[in-house]
């Protein structure tokens, strides 16, 4: 099913083409594509079902392969392919310390660029940035900026550090997490052990505090904000989206579901004000 808002097109060859594959426990992936520059962040999913995903939102992946592969942090829903995609894709691998992949580092050492956790370094026609997050494992969250547009995406933090908002906020689209609704997760069927490391300062990201961090970002720009990486447990997508709309009244905010594969085009003629978005749901 295809879904147009505001007239945008997804053919449109001037824009950012941003191509969720998934998001949340179950895997991650996003694929980003601008002025003919390829740029893969995060290894949730292996090849086959990176290539297939992005079939159905009609992209191919292979011959043309992505021009560098960026993780995020080492934990299994985020980095468990990289060694797949690393034979598969051929590609630079964009790695901060933080990621072992000892595997990966072995075999393709020529190909892992050494990536600080808050840096920006130049891509082909694009620009990526990271900025550190707080986690139980190194993490960064990442910005990928070129002539027509930027985005931002940040999962995986148990709380907004000093400058996220305005790394986040000068963005056209963001992917920010909201984990969990603390009601559902305080009353739910986790063991006690694993309610504190979701809900502490090193874990995840609430739907209240994404509502606060949305309401910071405010201050620094207009993007539209699509929630994601959210629990099947402790989370419901009514819930995210009426607790940050709560907190952040004037954004504008989406939401993903659990696994979602969607499409998400910004068009360079739509930069602020406003943003025109298309998306192509599977």
């Amino acid at each position: 099913m295809t879904r147009v808002v505001d007239g945008a097109s997804h053919t449109e060859a001037h824009a950012l083409d941003v191509l969720v594959l998934g998001s949340g426990s179950s895997g991650n992936a996003v694929l980003i594509e601008s002025a003919g520059t390829r740029v893969l962040v995060d290894a949730g999913l292996g090849p086959r079902v990176c290539a297939e995903r992005l079939r159905r939102l009609g992209v191919d992946l292979f011959p043309r392969g992505v021009d560098a592969l960026v993780v995020t942090h080492d934990h299994g829903d985020h980095a468990a392919h990289v060694l797949p995609l690393a034979r598969s894709l051929k590609c630079p691998l964009w790695l901060h310390a933080g990621v072992r992949a000892p595997k990966a580092r072995a075999r393709f050492a020529e190909a892992v660029v050494p990536l600080r956790r808050a840096e920006a370094r130049p891509l082909g026609a694009l620009v990526v940035e990271t900025h550190p997050l707080p986690h139980d494992a190194p993490n960064v969250a990442v910005r990928v900026s070129g002539p027509f547009g930027a985005f931002a995406y940040a999962t995986d933090l148990g709380h907004a550090p000093r400058g996220l908002a305005a790394f986040l906020g000068a963005s056209d689209l963001v992917l920010l997490e909201a984990n969990h609704c603390e009601e559902l997760l305080e009353g739910g069927p986790y063991p006690e052990r694993l309610k504190r490391r979701i809900a502490c300062d090193t874990g995840h990201l609430s739907n209240e505090q994404a509502g606060v961090l949305v309401a910071e970002m405010a201050r620094f720009g207009e993007p539209l904000v699509a929630l994601c990486h959210l629990s099947r447990t402790n989370n419901t997508p009514e819930r995210a989206l009426a607790a940050v709309r709560a907190r952040a009244p004037s954004a504008r905010v989406c939401v993903l579901d659990h696994g979602a594969t969607e499409r998400l085009v910004v068009r360079a003629a739509s930069r602020r004000p406003p943003v025109q978005l298309s998306f192509a749901l599977a």
